[in-house]
């Protein structure tokens, strides 16, 4: 079977972009084209992003996304993934956040990492990303799923942007050492919050441009395949 046409590639990264808008699901792409590799999965994203510049939006940072080995034994993967951060899903501090922007949203606390200056690959050490951070801060990711009822695998969640959505950052930025995670467990603890049925409230956040990740190997990864 032969793979998908850039036809198909700009048509699924509409329909993601109309999903989003109008607040609607889509069926799964593994389902639709049950062949479809990460890397086309990956052309539908690029696709997507490049719709989103086109109106105006603006590529802030990279998430990461898939790093536990729980979450990859359960999309039967080995290795993370990777979304766009665009500057309209940064929250600026204080925000009142409305759930109901969103189709099926979750939340999740991550480690956002500052950078000094672009990192890019391949063959990028996690030394490297250590001495480009400049700071990391606790943050809150909100992500969601354009795709029905969160039914995602490996490529549904790819050409959906790793299911990103939004993300705060706190104003607590911690300098980092190699092999510690001590001081970012304790900034997670720390990031407060609380998310109601109606809205999610913030405080005290700053907007920036963000590697989000809970270690240096998260930034080697992201750095690697940009």
């Amino acid at each position: 079977m032969e793979g998908l046409t850039q036809e198909q590639i700009r048509k699924e990264a509409q329909e993601l972009y109309r999903a989003e808008k109008d607040k609607i699901v889509l069926r799964p792409f593994t389902e639709k084209y049950p062949k479809i590799a990460p890397e086309e999965s990956y052309r539908i994203q690029l696709a997507l992003i490049e719709m989103k510049k086109a109106d105006g939006a603006k590529v802030v940072g990279k998430k990461i996304g898939l790093t536990s080995k729980a979450m990859q034994k359960m999309l039967n993967v080995d290795q993370p993934d990777y979304g766009h951060i665009l500057d309209n899903m940064v929250l600026p501090d204080a925000a009142v956040f409305l759930a109901g922007e969103l189709i099926q949203p979750k939340i999740e606390p991550e480690i956002a990492f500052i950078l000094d200056r672009e990192l890019k690959g391949p063959g990028v050490t996690p030394t490297q990303v250590l001495a480009a951070t400049r700071f990391v801060v606790p943050a809150l990711e909100i992500i969601d799923s354009r795709i029905e009822g969160w039914k995602i695998k490996l490529c549904d969640t790819i050409a959906d942007n790793a299911s990103s959505a939004r993300v705060v950052l706190g104003n607590s930025p911690k300098r980092i050492r190699f092999g510690s995670s001590r001081g970012c467990r304790r900034m997670v603890g720390q990031c407060g919050g609380t998310i109601r049925r109606e809205s999610w409230r913030g405080g005290n956040r700053h907007a920036g441009g963000s590697l989000c990740g809970h270690r240096c190997e998260r930034g080697r990864f992201a750095a690697s395949i940009v």
